[in-house]
């Protein structure tokens, strides 16, 4: 469902995906990209155990949302979320190498 939003006007991406996320308990939004900051995704954990989900205006190029967007998905289903976790553009590891593979497969 939330792949075919890849294909959908540019317009309804962001309501759309609020709604659906926030069916997982995931509050989404799209942020103004923090200056100075190479990063285009964030997740929180809130003390209600929901998560917050922001993603940047950073690199206004729609492969790049969507291949952030599923990234951080994938360090969701992964379980790599303890308080928060920041994907900075220069962050390796496992954990990093992990969300590229889910994120890898999602898209082929």
């Amino acid at each position: 469902m939330i792949k075919e939003l890849m294909f959908e006007d540019v317009a309804d991406v962001q309501s759309r995906l609020k709604t659906y996320l926030a069916e997982c308990g995931i509050k989404f939004s799209i942020v103004k990209n923090f200056r100075g900051a190479p990063v285009q995704g964030v997740i929180k954990k809130n003390d209600d155990s929901t998560l917050n989900l922001l993603m940047t205006t950073r690199r206004k190029f729609a492969d790049m949302f969507w291949f952030t967007f599923f990234h951080e998905i994938g360090h969701i289903i992964n379980g790599d979320i303890e308080d928060k976790l920041v994907d900075y553009d220069f962050a390796k590891g496992e954990a990093e190498d992990k969300a590229d593979e889910f994120t890898a497969n999602t898209l082929t």
